[in-house]
C-alpha cells in the first residue's frame, strides 16, 4: 500500500497487472519527431487518446471487462507453450478460450 503501482493498479487480470507493470518500469520516454515539426499535433493525439478512452469506457469495455476475468491467463499459457512446458490439457484450455472468447471480442468490437 502507498506506492504508485497501488494507486494506479485497477487492472482485473494478471495480463494487466503485468502490462501495467512493464509499462512503469519502462516508460515511454521518446517524443515523436511529428511533434517537433508541428506543436498542435500533440494536442491533437490527445484529444483522438480521450475520445478513445471515452468510447471504450461507455461501450465495449463495460461488456468485456466481465469476459476477460472468465480468460484463463493466455500469456502464461502462451509462453508455457513456447518453453514446451504445457500440458495437453493446458493447450486444450487455451485453443478453446482463444476461440470461445477472442473471435467475440472481435466481433463485439467490429460492431461497435
Amino acid at each position: 500500500e502507498g506506492t504508485l503501482f497501488w494507486v494506479m493498479n485497477f487492472t482485473k487480470t494478471m495480463m494487466g497487472r503485468r502490462m501495467l507493470i512493464d509499462w512503469m518500469k519502462k516508460p515511454q520516454l521518446k517524443k515523436s519527431n511529428i511533434y517537433s515539426i508541428n506543436p498542435f499535433q500533440f494536442f491533437r493525439d490527445i484529444e483522438s487518446r480521450l475520445d478513445a478512452v471515452q468510447e471504450l469506457i461507455t461501450g465495449v469495455l463495460e461488456e468485456m471487462t466481465s469476459d476477460f476475468k472468465k480468460l484463463p491467463d493466455l500469456e502464461r499459457a502462451i509462453c508455457r507453450v513456447y518453453y514446451k512446458k504445457c500440458t495437453v490439457f493446458e493447450f486444450i484450455v487455451m485453443v478453446k478460450a482463444f476461440q470461445k472468447y477472442l473471435f467475440e471480442f472481435f466481433f463485439k468490437i467490429m460492431k461497435s
